[in-house]
């Protein structure tokens, strides 16, 4: 064997390498993208329940019926808790 053999034979070692690592980098980005879906999932889950949390009380479900059928009929407290409750809800 001379040199010009172990040159192409490093070459095909090297390429292989490359395409090894190439499918390992593609497994991790796969596992990294599952992971970050599964965590935007979570939070929506989390901004949701806290958000249904927020109406669990009757007053809070009151004024938010209230609002929504008629603003007009909120006094000056439940309008500022109603439009609190609609920014949370737009900005979650």
């Amino acid at each position: 064997m001379n040199l010009s053999d172990l040159g192409n034979i490093g070459e095909f070692v090297g390429a292989v390498a490359v395409v090894i690592s190439m499918i390992y980098l593609a497994v991790q980005v796969r596992r990294n993208t599952q992971s970050l879906d599964a965590s935007i999932d979570h939070t929506y889950v989390d901004l949701y329940l806290g958000w249904t949390d927020t109406f669990s009380s009757d007053k809070s479900s009151e004024i938010l019926l209230k609002g929504l059928d008629d603003p007009e009929k909120l006094t000056d407290l439940e309008a500022v808790r109603f439009g609190a409750y609609m920014v949370r809800f737009i900005v979650a």
